[in-house]
């Protein structure tokens, strides 16, 4: 039988531009290794699991040989290049070591996006120094992101008080800004981090919530300090005035003023779970039926008694 005239598992890889099912057993070639570490940062989320899994069956052992190992740290070097295509390959390999410096990751985390400061967690790098430089980005992040690192951080007992200090701080750096963006990316991350961390909320803090709700107008703002620390907090600390009841509501008015008026209330609480909700109606409404109305459009507000 004539023998097959096969091309170099090279020439092969190249010309079809992706690795062969059945490819020679020999050493890894140069041109093989580019071919692998080009599909790998081509390649995204779960595939890359998949597919270096596929190469450690065509070669057991790959990983360890030298070549591979140099072309890691080539990418570490590349790291300000191709940020977090090479970091995922990095860190897929378990070759975090290779990394310059957490320096580098800190100083590249709006590019390296979520797997910077993962991986600072997973480095096991924590102090003071390097926590600050997180807190520079922190929340300039996809929020959940940083949630998550922290919540990774607190659950392996890396946080300790002086760090939930300096975080507190930031968020609260961000709460006096007069940048309303940075209000409410500091609002939304409070919301989510205080879900496992409590401590976060401090007297000082919820004071400063406080005189936010009763001197910002932005609605988005004061629904998410209400998210905060409830209206039931709210409404004792700030001292509303009743100047209605019916049934299970109440129109209530605060004692401060927002552009020269003081803002009016509809307090209605659920006869079945005693939850409390809290809606702001307009200054000129003057009984709980005028705010029922005015929560329906204006129609007449006439519910069916139950008996």
């Amino acid at each position: 039988m004539a023998k097959r005239n096969r091309l170099s598992f090279a020439e092969e890889s190249a010309k079809t531009q992706r690795i062969p099912e059945d490819p020679p057993k020999g050493f890894l070639e140069p041109s093989t290794l580019d071919l692998i570490f080009k599909e790998l940062l081509e390649v995204n989320g779960k595939d890359k699991f998949s597919y270096i899994s596929k190469i450690d069956r065509m070669y057991p052992g790959w990983r360890a040989c030298k070549e591979v190992t140099e072309r890691i740290k080539k990418l570490s070097d590349e790291l300000d290049k191709i940020m977090d295509k090479a970091f995922s390959i990095i860190k897929l390999f378990g070759y975090l070591k290779h990394i310059p410096s957490v320096e580098t990751i800190v100083r590249n985390m709006q590019k390296l996006h979520r797997a910077s400061i993962f991986a600072l967690s997973e480095m096991g790098v924590l102090n003071t120094t390097v926590f600050d430089l997180i807190l520079e980005n922190l929340l300039t992040l996809n929020y959940p992101a940083s949630v998550t690192a922290i919540q990774k951080l607190k659950l392996r007992g890396n946080l300790k008080f002086w760090y939930v200090e300096r975080l507190r701080n930031k968020v609260i750096e961000y709460l006096k800004s007069a940048d309303p963006r940075k209000h409410l990316r500091a609002l939304d991350f409070l919301i989510e981090v205080s879900k496992f961390m409590p401590e976060i909320k401090t007297p000082d803090l919820e004071k400063l919530l406080l005189e936010m709700f009763k001197t910002n107008g932005n609605a988005e703002i004061k629904w998410r300090i209400v998210r905060l620390i409830g209206y039931e907090y709210l409404i004792d600390l700030i001292g509303f005035k009743i100047i209605d009841k019916y049934k299970n509501y109440e129109l209530l008015e605060a004692n401060f003023n927002i552009n020269g008026r003081k803002p009016r209330y509809l307090k209605m609480v659920n006869p079945s779970t005693g939850e409390i909700h809290v809606e702001c109606v307009p200054f000129d409404i003057l009984t709980v039926k005028q705010a029922l109305s005015w929560r329906i459009g204006g129609l007449e507000w006439n519910p069916v008694e139950l008996t």
